[in-house]
């Protein structure tokens, strides 16, 4: 420390100087003992409540800073570097009851650094729990990580229990992607206009169903879906019959309903492109049965999803080639009304 600096040191620390009352604007200056190093958020803020209390105690009669007094530092932000090698920083001081000083800390002894000790710059800031919500935070990415790979694992668990049960490839009796003719039991089988041909059906009987039904598709006939029927009336308490048939179910097929509105659905997943989302409409399933009440009727449903979205893009082809057809049929007609002119 020079001659000036050695001289300023003790006029600052023996004789106070300065208006009476200061205010967030006032430059005060704080000779730091430390020796070494500061560079942890902590360290800084341990500094600044001594630099305050030093200054408490020397201007007795500063009601700026005696209103602060006995309060801690909260963030603090570089306004001015005022000597190379981070010796002399001039700070702007938040504290806890939202006042503010401005402290030139002189650490003659030690040099002031950032937290990952570099050096200094203007604007750089710290804050009184940095350490503390560092720490909270690594706990956090640490517990999301773990969480993530128990996920990982369960999802790799229940994929190897969905590949080691069997698929759903048929039903009462019908096996799916069968020709229909097998099952028929109709002399007049309604086409419908979504592709489907829907056939009464010859199938094993279960529990008080009464119908028994199966949608074929209209382009090669093979069993799509197969349905069976129930009158309410039949049933007694509803809630309870429809409890006891899915409880059937799941211990036919190990595995749980999800209901979803008015609707149960038993899936049978793809084990390779199962995705653990609960919605169904992101879960790309092989096959499922459905069970749900409508008007006077309860309805069992299990159908092939392989071979229903077969059924789709059929139509929807079939659909395009009757627009395409429809076109070049008016064009015609109107290249024919030219030539009439």
């Amino acid at each position: 420390m020079g001659f000036f600096d050695s001289l300023n040191k003790f006029l600052v620390e023996n004789v106070p100087v300065g208006p009476t009352v200061s205010d967030s604007e006032t430059n005060h200056i704080y000779y730091s003992s430390t020796i070494g190093e500061i560079r942890k958020d902590s360290a800084y803020m341990s500094e600044f409540n001594q630099a305050l209390e030093w200054l408490c105690s020397k201007r007795r009669g500063d009601t700026y800073l005696a209103s602060i007094s006995h309060g801690s530092a909260v963030k603090a932000t570089i306004v001015r570097i005022d000597k190379e090698g981070g010796h002399a920083i001039r700070w702007s001081v938040k504290f806890a009851c939202g006042k503010s000083i401005t402290l030139w800390l002189e650490t003659q002894n030690a040099t002031q650094l950032k937290r990952d000790g570099k050096a200094l710059s203007v604007g750089y800031s710290v804050i009184y729990n940095y350490e503390e919500q560092e720490m909270a935070r690594k706990r956090e990415e640490a517990e999301r990580a773990a969480q993530q790979q128990r996920q990982i694992e369960e999802i790799d668990c229940y994929r190897k229990e969905l590949a080691a049960k069997p698929p759903l490839e048929s039903f009462l009796g019908v096996k799916f992607g069968d020709d229909s003719e097998k099952y028929c039991d109709d002399d007049n089988p309604k086409e419908r206009d979504d592709g489907f041909i829907v056939m009464k059906a010859k199938t094993n009987q279960f529990l008080d169903f009464t119908d028994y039904v199966i949608f074929a598709s209209k382009f090669n006939n093979k069993v799509v879906w197969v349905m069976a029927i129930a009158q309410k009336s039949d049933l007694g308490n509803v809630d309870e019959y429809v409890h006891r048939v899915s409880r059937l179910l799941e211990q036919k097929y190990e595995r749980k309903f999800i209901k979803e509105d008015d609707v149960f659905v038993l899936p049978f997943y793809d084990a390779e492109k199962w995705n653990p989302s609960k919605s169904l409409k992101s879960c790309p399933c092989k096959s499922m049965i459905l069970l749900f009440p409508k008007g006077d009727l309860l309805y069992l449903v299990a159908r092939d999803e392989v071979l229903s979205q077969a059924v789709e893009r059929q139509i929807a082809i079939e659909k395009a080639e009757a627009e395409v057809r429809e076109a070049d049929a008016k064009k015609a007609a109107d290249k024919d009304a030219l030539a009439a002119l």
